[in-house]
Formats: C-alpha cells, structure tokens, sequence
C-alpha cells in the first residue's frame, strides 16, 4: 500500500550538565629582568691652578761647607737655605700651595628600569613548635605580719546546756585522796589522860598506817600548817612545844572510820596539831 505520512518532530532533549571548570596550576616566578645600563661617566672636572714654584738654583756644595754670606742653597724636598755669620738658615720654601679640587663631573643619566617579573608561588607559613613553659621562680620571702586587728564584739550568750547526770557519793575515801583536821585538848590532872577522837569523814577501804610525828618523814611529807599523808596513811603532825601524844589501838573498833589519839602527862599541859589521811 502506499507509504504513511511522516511523524511529529520530538520534543528536544533536556540540556546536559554543564562540565567543571577547569583551573591551571599558578605559574612559576618569572625570570628577573635585566639590569639597565650604566650611565654615561660625567666629565671631569678642570685642574686647579698650578702653584707659584721657585726657580732651582745650583747644587751646592756637598755637606756644611762655608761659603760666602748671602749664598743660597736647595735642598732637595724644595727648601732654600742662605748662609750668614757661619751657619745654613732656612730662608724660603719652593713648594707652592695645593690647586684647588677640580669641579665634580656631571652624574650619569639612570639606566631603564627592567621588566617585573612574575609573581613567584607563595611559600607555606612556617609554625614553630612552642617551647616548654619556664621553670617556677623561688618563692618569696614571706612577708611581716600585719597589725592585730581590733577586738571583735561580744558574741550573744548561747544557750543553756542541758542538767548534768545526778554524781554519786563516794563509798570509800577514793585512792590517793586526802581528808585533813586538827586536834586540840588539855591533861587537867597530873598523871591523867586526854583522848582526841578522829573521823575520817569518808569510810577507808583498808585501815591505815600510823605515823604520829613532829617532822615531816617519807609517809608524812607535809606540816602542821598543811598536813599531807601518802595513800594508806594516817599522819598526825604535833606541836613540839608540847606533850607527845600516842595512838591508842584499844580506843576504837573501827579503824577504818576513825581513830583515838590518847595524850599524858606528869603535870597539867596541852596538845595542838593536825592530821591528815589518804585513801588506799
């Protein structure tokens, strides 16, 4: 059959990505350009004026020898000598003054100035390493001590704390504890006696020993004044001036509650002293 008709054109296609720019590499520092030329020599000044010279006379005679007054004679650094009255004087100098300096030549023009060469690469910043942290400084001497301020305010009263437990009352005289007295009494009839009774105040736990002295011993370290007596001991301290008084075992029941002193004399007299006693 015969052929069909062509169809529609297509729509176009969509556009491609564009493709990434491209970046050449920085180039390398140019050349350094050349140095310009030296400039032309300016030219040189003109000669100072020749100094006035001397004109030079004939050699003389070698040596001093003498010779007429009025001679002349050059040396030869341009000194003039003239002989007078026997002796060379220096009469005239044939050097002439220095000329004046010539004039400075002209400078030379400045050579063009070369072609800048290319920007070079930068170069990576350099970061040194930080160093170790110095060693610590000695320490200071320590400085004087300020003033004493000024005294604080009276703080407020605290509170009252609350009642202690009730105490107990000893049973026996505790260890080392000392009850003390003092004994007093008169002998009215000659060969009769006097008895002192003594309570301890405080029960002991044993009986004591009994020292009855007018001095102080080991035991009995005190004195009348102070009576002082060592654990388990009962020390009666006497006035000398009087009678001796003795302890009278068979006065008392209970030496661990008291005792009887017992005094005696030949004639009516007195005792006075003290005593102590100490727990054991």
């Amino acid at each position: 059959g015969a052929t069909g008709a062509t169809g529609a054109t297509g729509a176009t296609g969509a556009t491609g990505n564009g493709g990434a720019t491209g970046t050449g590499a920085t180039g390398n520092d140019g050349a350094t350009g050349a140095t310009g030329a030296t400039g032309a020599t300016g030219a040189t000044g003109n000669d100072g004026a020749t100094g006035i010279g001397f004109i030079t006379g004939p050699t003389g005679a070698a040596g001093a020898a003498a010779a007429p007054d009025g001679t002349l004679l050059l040396d030869p650094v341009g000194q003039v000598y003239i002989y007078s009255s026997g002796e060379w004087l220096l009469y005239e100098s044939l050097i002439g003054p220095k000329g004046d300096v010539g004039n400075t030549g002209a400078t030379g023009a400045t050579g063009a100035t070369g072609a800048t060469g290319a920007t070079g690469n930068g170069g990576a910043t350099g970061t040194g390493a930080t160093g170790n942290d110095g060693a610590t400084g000695a320490t200071g001497p320590v400085g004087a001590n300020g003033d004493t301020g000024p005294q604080g305010p009276t703080g407020a009263t605290g509170p009252q704390g609350p009642t202690g437990a009730n105490g107990t009352f000893p049973t026996v005289l505790p260890y080392g504890q000392t009850v003390r007295g003092i004994i007093a009494s008169t002998v009215q009839t000659a060969s009769g006696f006097t008895y002192i009774p003594i309570s301890w105040m405080y029960p002991l736990a044993t009986a004591p020993t009994i020292e009855i002295t007018g001095t102080t011993t080991a035991h009995c370290g005190g004195t009348i004044a102070m009576p002082q007596a060592a654990p388990g001991y009962f020390c009666v301290y006497y006035d000398t001036e009087f009678d001796t008084p003795v302890y009278d075992s068979t006065a008392t029941e209970s030496p661990l509650l008291g005792a009887v002193i017992r005094a005696s004399h030949e004639d009516p007299s007195k005792i006075v002293g003290s005593w102590a006693v100490s727990g054991d």
